[in-house]
């Protein structure tokens, strides 16, 4: 249920709304602000004119405070903080897509200074890791006759699926050491099941 709205309920928010965190609105804020004000502005008297001229620009000014708390809280969250709390319906929806945006742009400038390398790398590494701990692992008894024979783990080749590029990528080195790309957007290629689904994470393919 909106809470009732005042000129000085418009002014507290303002003044909260000077601190560097979001504050906390009454619900249904601007939702009511705006019958507040559609109010004023049918009464004829100019006290009534001139509250409602001066509440639409504070109010103005707290939707730009918030939007600029908002962008800033998504740098931040992409650096690994956490989400802004007093977040309105609409304000997590253009904090979400704000994120979103950072997200992508972060990745598109990692993958040119990086290349595929960037979003493989923890999966390359545990691929090198699982041949290092075969190699060291103490040898079987066999019969004095049969060498001990170690092999790479790899999983079976299976059909690969599908999938379309979203984005041109460069040539990267995936977990089974093969090279992939170079690809272009729009183009139709087959990948392993482990690297698509980082790809896919990164919105850079979507499955056929």
């Amino acid at each position: 249920m909106s809470e009732l709205i005042t000129f000085e309920s418009i002014m507290s928010v303002y003044r909260a709304e000077k601190g560097e965190e979001l504050c906390r609105l009454p619900s249904g804020f601007f939702e009511s602000v705006g019958k507040w004000l559609d109010f004023k502005k049918s009464c004829k008297d100019s006290m009534s004119q001139r509250e409602a001229e001066t509440a639409k620009s504070i109010t103005d000014e707290i939707v730009n405070r918030r939007q600029r708390k908002l962008v800033m809280a998504a740098i931040r969250t992409v650096r690994g903080d956490v989400p802004p709390d007093n977040m309105t319906d609409d304000e997590k929806k253009f904090f979400d897509q704000t994120l979103s945006l950072f997200k992508t742009f972060k990745s598109v400038i990692m993958e040119k200074v990086s290349g595929m390398d960037f979003f493989a790398e923890e999966k390359i590494e545990e691929a090198r890791k699982s041949l290092e701990d075969i190699r060291s692992a103490p040898e079987q008894r066999k019969a004095p006759d049969t060498p001990p024979v170690l092999k790479p783990e790899f999983p079976q080749e299976v059909p690969q699926p599908i999938f379309k590029m979203l984005m041109d990528m460069p040539q990267f080195t995936g977990v089974d050491m093969k090279n992939y790309g170079p690809f272009r957007a729009g183009e139709t290629v087959k990948l392993p099941k482990d690297i698509a689904s980082v790809l896919v994470a990164r919105k850079a393919v979507e499955a056929q």
